[in-house]
């Protein structure tokens, strides 16, 4: 997937889920979690899940059990979304420019000299952090 679409807030935290668990998950796992962060019920779990299927960001498998149940897996890899998100931000409010990006962070003082010098010793490398 070269060009990922940009999710809602309340989808982004079910992949946030599934990114931090690293596994496939129960629906019923996803609304324990997402329950903690915003108020849901398990049939608006369950459409948010259908959403984020139907733009291929993940997909649900039937486990034939005694008790069958659904697995969801994520397809989208949490690096490949936030790399896409990256670019958005700064092509709309950087003009493109990851340095005016770094230039607004220094002079807002959102980064340390700690921040700094990490970030420094990264271009001398070539960007091999």
């Amino acid at each position: 997937m070269d060009i990922l679409q940009r999710i809602p807030d309340a989808e982004l935290d079910v992949m946030l889920i599934l990114w931090k668990k690293g596994r496939p998950m129960r629906v019923s796992e996803i609304y324990d979690e997402l329950k903690t962060k915003r108020r849901c019920s398990k049939p608006s779990v369950h459409t948010l899940i259908s959403r984020l299927e139907g733009r291929g960001f993940l997909c649900q498998q039937t486990v034939d059990a005694p008790n069958p149940y659904k697995l969801i897996t994520p397809l989208v890899k949490e690096k490949d979304y936030a790399a896409g998100e990256s670019d958005v931000l700064v092509g709309k409010l950087y003009g493109g420019s990851w340095k005016n990006l770094i230039v607004s962070l220094i002079s807002d003082g959102k980064l340390d000299k700690s921040d700094i010098d990490e970030l420094a010793d990264i271009l001398k490398k070539g960007g091999a952090k």
